[in-house]
């Protein structure tokens, strides 16, 4: 066996023994809701979690292929989008340590148990970078990281869903405090979002999950859908900026 291929068979032995977790917890009451669900991940890591060869540019660490397939469960057929949003939700992933650390910083602060779970390797393909969800109105992330204080060497961000909470967003109360649309807005919403998809479509590809709802809210025209899709196209940069989710 070759030198390289020696190096490639130890960084494979390496990915096998990998041990990456989540963390959620629950918050009695926040923005108004009870019992609100926060999955915390990652922001960013300096260094990779497990052997890589490659950094790229907005797209975090990078598998080598014969890597991929240890962490990520490759079907026959596959799309570059597909792995590299598993690749982005591993990188999201905490080591055994950051999670206790998380953990014990949220114990102290938040009053609340954490829970640990250790993720099953390999994910599958195509699993949802957490940083992908489209956000807005009632769903957003929580950025822990900012708190006065915050203590922890790695940023910590929290996704959250009020929809699954007990309060104004729960799926009863929204459906009736939609306000009705005005003479118009489907047109105006219409025409934003097919120029928004255009661009995250060169950006960041069709399989990108802001394409996705952009390009179904499109289809759909209903404008209860077009709206959500505004709200999470707010803010995004595009022409290969950074985009601030």
């Amino acid at each position: 066996m070759h030198e390289h291929e020696h190096e490639t068979q130890a960084r494979i032995d390496k990915a096998r023994g990998v041990k990456l977790y989540t963390v959620t917890s629950t918050v009695a009451e926040y923005d108004g809701h009870k019992d609100v669900v926060f999955n915390w991940f990652v922001k960013e890591h300096r260094e990779p979690l497990y052997p890589f060869t490659d950094g790229l540019p907005m797209r975090g660490f990078q598998l080598p292929r014969r890597l991929a397939g240890e962490l990520v469960d490759l079907p026959d057929a596959y799309t570059p989008e597909d792995l590299w949003c598993s690749e982005c939700a591993l990188n999201r992933m905490f080591t055994p340590d950051e999670a206790e650390m998380l953990a014990e910083y949220l114990r102290a602060h938040c009053g609340d148990e954490p829970a640990i779970h250790e993720e099953e390797l390999p994910v599958e393909c195509g699993r949802m970078d957490p940083l992908g969800i489209p956000t807005g109105g009632p769903q957003g992330f929580y950025r822990l990281d900012r708190t006065p204080g915050y203590p922890l060497s790695f940023e910590v961000w929290g996704y959250y869903d009020l929809r699954r909470a007990d309060g104004p967003y729960s799926d009863e109360a929204e459906r009736y405090a939609r306000p009705p649309p005005y003479v118009g807005e489907a047109g105006d919403l219409l025409y934003t979002l097919d120029g928004e998809r255009q661009a995250i479509a060169h950006t960041l590809g069709t399989k990108h999950p802001l394409y996705r709802l952009v390009d179904g809210a499109l289809r759909s025209g209903d404008v209860h859908e077009l709206r959500t899709a505004r709200a999470a196209t707010d803010g995004w940069v595009p022409d290969g900026e950074e985009i601030p989710y």
